[in-house]
C-alpha cells in the first residue's frame, strides 16, 4: 500500500516494490536528465546491490505530502534534492538540519537520523574541501563570492565558518539582502573589490547551460586581480568555462567544480 501512495504523488513511473530499500532524487523533473541516479547506482551496484536510487518528479503542491510519506517509510534511507525545491525542503524539515544549513536555508540532500528525515547541504561542504585540497588554508584571506543563490549561500556559509572572525566574506548579488554574517554589494562595486581580494569564487550559473559562452566578469575587469589571486568556478560542465579561460590567459591559478 505504501508504494501505491508513492506512485500517486510522483509524475513519472518508478520501479519500486514493497519492501525495497531505496534512495531518490526529488525535484520537478529529475527523471529527464539528473546525473545522480547514474552515479549512485553505479556505486550501489558494486557495494550495496540491494540499494537503488530513483528519480521522483513531483509537483510543488504534492511535495510536502511526498516528504511526509518518505519520512514515515523505514526503507527510504535518504537521497538528493533537485531544483526548485531546496528551500521548500528546508522549510519542511524545520530544525532537522545540519547547523550550517540554518544559515543557508537550503537543503540538497537527505538522510535518516533516528528514523526521521534530516537535511544537509553538500554544495558548500564539498566546495570548501576541494578548495583546501588544491590551495590550502583560507584563514585570514579576503574572499569575494559572485552570486547568492542556493549554491552561493552554501559556499558562503561553509567558507565563512572556516574563516571564523578574521574576515567577513564579500558577496556580489542582485538581491536586496541584509545580514550580519556577510558584506553584500551590487555589481557596480565589483571594480573596487577586485584589486583587494585573495580568493574569487563564481557561484552564478553564468558559464553553464544556455550561458556557456558568457563569463560573469569580462577579461578587462579581471586584469584588476592580483597575480596571486586564487579563482574557483564551481561549475563543472563545461570543465573550462569562459571565465576560467580568462584566468588561464591572465596566468591566474584556478580550479573548477569537477572535484
Amino acid at each position: 500500500m505504501t508504494i501505491e501512495l508513492l506512485r500517486k504523488l510522483i509524475k513519472n513511473n518508478i520501479d519500486i516494490n514493497e519492501g525495497d530499500i531505496f534512495t531518490a532524487i526529488i525535484g520537478l523533473n529529475p527523471s529527464q536528465g539528473a546525473r545522480s541516479p547514474l552515479l549512485w547506482n553505479a556505486v550501489f551496484k558494486k557495494h550495496v546491490p540491494s540499494l537503488k536510487m530513483h528519480a521522483f518528479d513531483v509537483e510543488k503542491e504534492k511535495l510536502n505530502d511526498l516528504l511526509s510519506l518518505l519520512d514515515s517509510i523505514p526503507n527510504f534511507v535518504g537521497g538528493a534534492i533537485a531544483a526548485p525545491y531546496k528551500e521548500k525542503v528546508y522549510d519542511f524539515l524545520k530544525n532537522n538540519v545540519d547547523q550550517e544549513v540554518n544559515l543557508i536555508k537550503s537543503v540538497n540532500s537527505l538522510s535518516k537520523r533516528d528514523n526521521k528525515l534530516h537535511g544537509h547541504n553538500t554544495d558548500g561542504k564539498a566546495s570548501l574541501f576541494s578548495f583546501k585540497k588544491n590551495f590550502g588554508n583560507i584563514l585570514k584571506k579576503k574572499i569575494l563570492i559572485l552570486g547568492y543563490g542556493g549554491v552561493g549561500k552554501s559556499v558562503a556559509a561553509y567558507f565563512s565558518k572556516e574563516l571564523g572572525n578574521y574576515n567577513k566574506i564579500n558577496i556580489i548579488t542582485s538581491q536586496d539582502v541584509k545580514s550580519n554574517n556577510f558584506n553584500f554589494f551590487k555589481k557596480d562595486s565589483l571594480l573596487d573589490l577586485l584589486p583587494e581580494i585573495d580568493i574569487l569564487i563564481n557561484c552564478t550559473s553564468v558559464g553553464w547551460s544556455t550561458k556557456e559562452n558568457e563569463s560573469p566578469i569580462d577579461i578587462s575587469s579581471m586584469k584588476l586581480l592580483r597575480k596571486n589571486t586564487l579563482v574557483f568556478d564551481v561549475i563543472y560542465q563545461p570543465k573550462k568555462t569562459k571565465f576560467l579561460k580568462f584566468c588561464e590567459d591572465l596566468g591566474l591559478s584556478y580550479i573548477n567544480g569537477q572535484e
